[in-house]
């Protein structure tokens, strides 16, 4: 793997607890946030990424989220449960580099042109959660498990990417934790359409997977069970090893 392209630990926040997900489903205790920052920070990782996947009724816990971003010495994406410019905010005011939107991207637009219009495009980064079906392409809502049935999903992305996006995260939720390598076809499509960096996430269970990725059209590549996961019984061991 070539130093320049960014390789991207992701880690899935549920309640107070880093969890793992096979598609999305089935979470799994990884450990407590605060000590998993720490080894991170040890392991000189590019940067991390954290996405909320906690019940969407339920608010952020701003100051719980702050004790986690004040251990974290890497630069920090965060996604999950915001619901106005005033989490924007607050966010950004305790120590996140970038923000994430997902199903707001569909659910509430105009709330990511705002904070885009406040923050700069450097700031904002879309998240597309794709599932396949028989090739056939959805676009999972997480908060509400919704799916977004679309004849043409690279066009429907792009429409997403033009509202000033400064990156666009792929997570192939068919293959999360699968461990099946990412869906290289789809990078070869999504990435000639967009014109932003484009980072995939779902799947990867090797370096081959990274360098398929990146040669395939990606900028950077996103993993879960590669960085936390050890041997055939998945034992929960945190590594980098990009």
């Amino acid at each position: 793997m070539k130093n320049y392209h960014r390789v991207i630990p992701t880690l899935l926040l549920q309640d107070r607890d880093f969890v793992k997900t096979i598609k999305f489903s089935n979470p799994r205790y990884l450990g407590d946030p605060i000590n998993i920052m720490r080894i991170f920070n040890d392991k000189f990782v590019d940067e991390l990424c954290i996405l909320n996947i906690t019940n969407n009724l339920k608010k952020n816990n701003f100051d719980f989220l702050k004790d986690i971003f004040s251990e974290c010495l890497l630069p920090l994406s965060y996604g999950g449960n915001i619901g106005s410019i005033e989490d924007v905010r607050k966010i950004f005011k305790i120590g996140a580099d970038k923000i994430i939107f997902s199903s707001n991207l569909y659910q509430k637009p105009e709330l990511v042109k705002e904070t885009i219009k406040e923050v700069g495009s450097q700031g904002v980064v879309g998240c597309v959660n794709v599932i396949e079906n028989a090739n056939n392409y959805s676009i999972y809502l997480s908060g509400t498990k919704e799916l977004i049935h679309t004849n043409n999903i690279q066009d429907k992305i792009k429409e997403l990417v033009d509202f000033g996006l400064g990156e666009l995260i792929i997570n192939f939720v068919s293959r999360d934790g699968m461990k099946s390598g990412y869906d290289y076809n789809f990078i070869k499509k999504i990435s000639t359409k967009i014109g932003i960096p484009l980072i995939v996430l779902g799947g990867a269970n090797s370096k081959d997977d990274f360098n398929k990725a990146i040669n395939s059209g990606a900028n950077a590549v996103a993993a879960s069970s590669y960085f936390v996961f050890m041997g055939n019984r998945d034992a929960v061991m945190l590594s980098y090893n990009k």
